[in-house]
């Protein structure tokens, strides 16, 4: 199956200062110029794609929601959020793979590359988290 590159790179030494237009901004961009029906016919593809092969490989499938800043949260189109909540459930109700949503991890702001991806500051949180998660003592 072909999947067309869904993204770009950024360098990781930029700050970035989040504010209510900005958050508008990035939620028009993503999700009010039509890139949600491609992305949504291409995520889940992917996702099947990895649920086969770590089945296939007998390993234990962890999805993990990363964080999203606060200023984002409130402006995602209630569609996407429920599209992504409920396979999200459907994945961790079939056995699939357990789930693990940071999505609400208290996050300061410098520890934000943008409204939905982490720093490496931030990524050693989620890290954390997780690890505390999957060793069992979190």
């Amino acid at each position: 199956m072909d999947h067309p590159y869904l993204g770009g790179y950024m360098p990781l030494d930029r700050e970035f200062r989040a504010d209510s237009a900005r958050a508008e901004r990035a939620r028009d961009r993503k999700y009010l110029r039509g890139s949600t029906d491609e992305l949504s016919r291409v995520q889940p593809a992917y996702l099947d794609r990895v649920i086969e092969l770590v089945a296939r490989h007998g390993a234990r499938l962890v999805l993990v929601a990363t964080p999203i800043h606060p200023l984002y949260t409130p402006l995602l189109p209630a569609e996407v959020k429920g599209a992504f909540d409920r396979r999200l459930a459907r994945v961790a109700s079939d056995g699939e793979a357990s789930v693990l949503d940071l999505r609400d991890l208290p996050l300061p702001a410098d520890h934000y590359y943008d409204f939905d991806h982490v720093t490496p500051r931030g990524a050693a949180v989620v890290t954390e988290r997780l690890s505390q998660v999957l060793m069992g003592s979190g």
